[in-house]
């Protein structure tokens, strides 16, 4: 069992991080969020952040965890939920 994550509060911490721990980009793409995310939200945000490396690697270290959770929630895996991201391109970002 996992237990709940108190996603709003978390989704606000990450939007409100100073602009040297996470892009404008980035803190857009959360805000297009549900209120509970999905993970294909989750990877496309961390995807961003990866890529541009304009986010701090605890930032990241975050977003990876969040997207694990989300899998286990979802009863998917990243794998997946990777074959769902249409922007990517055998395997790189588009």
């Amino acid at each position: 069992m996992v237990d709940q994550l108190d996603t709003k509060t978390l989704k606000q911490l990450l939007i409100e991080a100073p602009e040297g721990h996470l892009s404008k980009v980035a803190v857009d793409s959360i805000k297009e969020w549900d209120d509970e995310p999905k993970a294909i939200q989750i990877l496309k945000t961390l995807d961003m952040c990866v890529n541009s490396g304009m986010s701090s690697g605890f930032v990241i270290g975050v977003l990876e965890q969040m997207l694990t959770y989300y899998c286990i929630l979802e009863k998917t895996t990243i794998e997946d939920v990777i074959k769902q991201a249409h922007w990517r391109t055998n395997g790189s970002i588009t």
